[in-house]
């Protein structure tokens, strides 16, 4: 009791000689809600403050809803060290600072992915048969007490079937303008999606080429397909199979390739284009090559390679500047 007794006589005798001295004096609050993110100085004081006090930083805040005890000490070291060019005394023991919060219910997360994909599956709807299941909804963010705008990031690789997992961010704008992240959930979807594709109707054989009497479309569950399939049967019709595929089975696009047009060993003309000036020479292509393919080809005459592009079944343009 004497010791405390004579702290505080020691304190009020230092506010007492600092106001001789002219110096500002503050009482500090017992408690406060700050907004945030950082403490400042003005938060933690009684009555008007000046600006330059009153836009100090102290620390940051805790998360929202959380409370630090700010002591005297500590506010008088910030003081100090912003040197404020006036002497400041400051009177209490400590201030109780929470971070404002408010709460981001889980169901309006919910909703908000739900909404998100019916927009970005609405297209398909002449097209496809398509069924949206989001799982229960993420818990309840808790997130600073301002305003808040959700975020989500699109799944990996862009794909809207089968098992679809987004993350939704929290944002906030900070005091300086900044885009802040204040919280995440995750959230899983089951979207299936039956629509029709192109098949073959019967096995196809490696080098077979696709058209009508060996491929058609018809309804499949496309919800779990590695990758997009052809809607129709003209997307496809000419190329040639790189692979077997087997009757029923969904064709698609990395099973195929264009036809070569150029052969290796094939001698083509090449067409050599330089500004306004064209000269053709005979070449020997070095290897396969379908249209609009880049490859080598070596010049007869001068045993000469250059680059060329497949124009037509024997002929190979080369720009050259």
């Amino acid at each position: 009791m004497i010791r405390r007794a004579l702290s505080a006589a020691l304190l009020a005798s230092a506010i007492l000689a600092a106001q001789q001295l002219g110096a500002a004096s503050y009482a500090m609050k017992v408690s406060v809600t700050a907004q945030g993110p950082w403490i400042k100085a003005g938060e933690l004081l009684e009555g008007a403050v000046p600006k330059k006090i009153a836009e100090l930083k102290v620390r940051r805040l805790e998360a929202p809803g959380k409370s630090v005890e700010i002591p005297r000490d500590l506010l008088a070291v910030k003081l100090r060290e912003a040197r404020l060019g006036e002497p400041v005394t400051l009177s209490g023991t400590a201030t109780l600072v929470t971070a404002s919060s408010r709460v981001v219910k889980g169901a309006d997360i919910k909703a908000f992915v739900e909404k998100y994909l019916r927009e970005r599956l609405s297209p398909l709807s002449g097209s496809a048969e398509v069924a949206l299941e989001c799982r229960e909804a993420p818990a309840d963010l808790t997130v600073p007490d301002r305003e808040t705008r959700l975020d989500l990031v699109p799944p990996a690789g862009g794909r809207f079937r089968g098992n679809v997992v987004f993350r939704v961010i929290a944002r906030q704008s900070g005091e300086d303008g900044a885009d802040l992240q204040v919280g995440q959930s995750v959230l899983s979807c089951l979207v299936t999606q039956k629509q029709k594709l192109l098949v073959a109707l019967k096995a196809i054989r490696r080098g077979e080429t696709v058209g009508a009497a060996n491929a058609g479309l018809a309804m499949l569950d496309a919800s779990y397909l590695a990758e997009d399939g052809y809607a129709s049967l003209d997307e496809a019709a000419g190329l040639k199979a790189k692979t077997y595929i087997g009757a029923d089975k969904p064709i698609a696009p990395s099973m195929l390739e264009r036809p070569a047009l150029v052969r290796r060993g094939d001698i083509v003309k090449l067409v050599v284009r330089s500004g306004m000036v064209s000269v053709k020479v005979s070449a020997k292509a070095l290897r396969d090559a379908a249209l609009g393919d880049s490859i080598p080809v070596e010049i007869v005459d001068g045993k000469k390679q250059v680059q060329g592009r497949v124009l037509d079944a024997g002929t190979v343009v080369s720009e050259s500047r």
